[in-house]
């Protein structure tokens, strides 16, 4: 017996399932929505794993620019040329190389050349403090060589949430053998098994 004709006939007399149910199920696989909550973390188990790793990626490239940063600031502190300008600076980059630290790193960081070398370090003790305080912080923007994970991340992201809805239990109104609707709560596997082609 065809899924579909099972459920028209499962019990022709019942009155439509109050589609306002606090707790739905499905109504042909008896699947509550926590059933399908602990399937939907079953089929993206990998997923998470894989977007676990990817955070941890960018978790470490973030103690690495940390690390890297506090580096920079310590290696200027009492440096005598704190108060040069950058545009100062790029006239003789070989030579100031060798008076200043991570000379290119710090050029690199400025946003103007009328900043000073220790407008720059201060600079690094702000981004310092954000990617150690804020979750969120894009690490990207200090490597771009991380972007990658990012999108990475979101790609999986999108892919679990997919799996998610297509899993849900969901509202439907179906129609009878006798011309009548029924209202009934179908999960996404029911629900996909009877938008299925009968076979030949």
């Amino acid at each position: 017996m065809a899924l579909l004709d099972m459920l028209k006939n499962r019990n022709q007399k019942a009155e439509p399932v109050p589609v306002e149910s606090s707790k739905p199920e499905c109504y042909i696989c008896r699947r509550s929505e926590e059933d399908i909550a602990g399937l939907t973390t079953a089929m993206t188990e990998e997923v998470d794993v894989k977007i676990s790793l990817l955070r941890d990626k960018i978790g470490s490239k973030k103690d690495e620019v940390v690390q890297y940063y506090q580096s920079m600031i310590d290696h200027l502190a009492g440096n005598e040329y704190l108060d040069f300008k950058i545009e100062t600076i790029k006239t003789d980059i070989p030579q100031f190389g060798k008076k200043i630290p991570n000379v290119n790193e710090i050029i690199l960081k400025s946003r103007s050349d009328s900043e000073t070398v220790q407008a720059v370090a201060e600079r690094l003790r702000e981004s310092i403090q954000q990617i150690s305080t804020d979750p969120e912080y894009d690490i990207s923007q200090d490597r771009p060589e991380i972007q990658e994970a990012y999108d990475e991340i979101r790609s999986l992201e999108e892919e679990r949430d997919a799996i998610a809805d297509a899993l849900a239990i969901r509202t439907r109104v179906l129609h009878t053998a006798k011309g009548g609707q029924v209202t009934v709560h179908l999960c996404g596997i029911c629900s996909a098994l009877l938008e299925r082609p009968p076979e030949n």
